[in-house]
This record gives structure tokens, sequence and C-alpha cells, in this order.
């Protein structure tokens, strides 16, 4: 089912499984540059994430009493192939295995990212971090869990600042809920749902 993990005016994050929706999501039903996007995934889970986002999106933007204003026909793409609305509503979504999340907001940018909980082998990892990020992985009792938490918010800040992959991981200490990027100010937060982690940012007016 579709669960509300955030809902006030400013800002709304939404989630569900593909189990959830996959019998309400028809690939024909979305516009024809949403379905060559979709269809360039091989493999069937991806495309599935992929429906599912977009679905959780048109509920948003109903969520939103916008339904009359925007729906998925008026999706553009820019330069890196991020989508967005000529339209003052900004969206991120992030899946991982059958789990899909969606923040929206129409007074700010946005960007969210989850992973599911597991065991990784942080010593690999720290090209990603800074040198004090480094310093708390290794001193930390459950390093996984704290490297996803922040691998989330880093990417969560990728997605809210536009970078996307060209976003210098190295460079970005977010041990901190508030950080300065860019000359730009992003607040962070972490939700925990079932077994995943979900970091969301929120750039600052």
């Amino acid at each position: 089912m579709l669960d509300y993990l955030i809902n006030t005016p400013e800002l709304k994050l939404m989630t569900c499984t593909i189990q959830d929706v996959q019998e309400k999501i028809i690939m024909s039903d979305l516009p024809l540059l949403i379905q060559d996007k979709i269809a360039k995934y091989k493999h069937e889970e991806d495309r599935l994430q992929r429906l599912a986002g977009y679905f959780l999106l048109q509920e948003m933007i109903t969520s939103y009493q916008l339904q009359h204003q925007l729906n998925l026909s008026h999706l553009q793409l820019q330069a890196n192939h991020k989508p967005y609305f000529h339209y003052p509503f900004h969206f991120s979504i992030a899946h991982a295995k059958e789990r899909i999340v969606c923040l929206a907001s129409i007074k700010h940018i946005v960007g969210i990212d989850l992973e599911y909980f597991r065991e990784i082998d942080t010593t690999l990892l720290d090209d990603y971090l800074t040198s004090e990020e480094q310093q708390f992985i290794h001193n930390s009792t459950q390093a996984s869990r704290d490297f996803l938490s922040l691998w989330t918010k880093k990417e969560a800040i990728a997605k809210a600042s536009g970078l996307g992959v060209l976003c210098p991981f190295q460079e970005i200490n977010v041990l901190q809920n508030e950080i300065n990027f860019q000359e730009k100010k992003f607040v962070l937060q972490e939700i925990n749902k079932d077994n995943y982690l979900i970091s969301y940012a929120v750039l600052a007016s």
C-alpha cells in the first residue's frame, strides 16, 4: 500500500513496494519520453522500479492538487537526463530492491536516496568519504549501517544539487544535518523504514 512518511504542505514523502502498485501501472499509459527511458533497462526489476516511481510521482501531483496543471506528459529531461517540470514542483525518486520512494515539494529543491540494510566491506570505500568521515566509520561499532547513512545522504545531495554522478562525494562531509556545499545550504534528514534507510536533502531557502 502507499504510505506517507511525511505529509505537510511544504514537503511530502511517499513510499510503496513494487508489489503494492504492480497491477496499477501500465507502460502504455505513460508518455513516450518516459516509455523510451524505461525501455532502455534490460532487467525487469529495473523497469518495474521506475514504473512504480512514476506512479508515485503522479500520486504526488494529485496529492498537491496539481493534476489540472501538471501530468507526466509535461516532464522534460535536463542535459544530465534528470526529469523535471517547467513548474514550481520539485521531486526526487529513488528505489532499492522492491521499495520505491518519492519526495516532492512546491517550495524547495529536494533529493532522496535509500539503501537496503546489509553488511558491506567499508574498508574498500574510503575514496567516497572525507578524512573525518573515514575516522568515524573506522571507529564505528556498526560500520555498515553508518556507511549506508553517509552514502544515502551524499546521494541525496548529489540529486538536490543537480550534479548527479559528477558530485565529489569525497569533498562533502555529511556528519552534520546541515551542510554548506557549492555556496548553498542543505538540510539532511534520515528515516528508517522496515529494513531500509532513507535519507533526503532539502535546499534551504
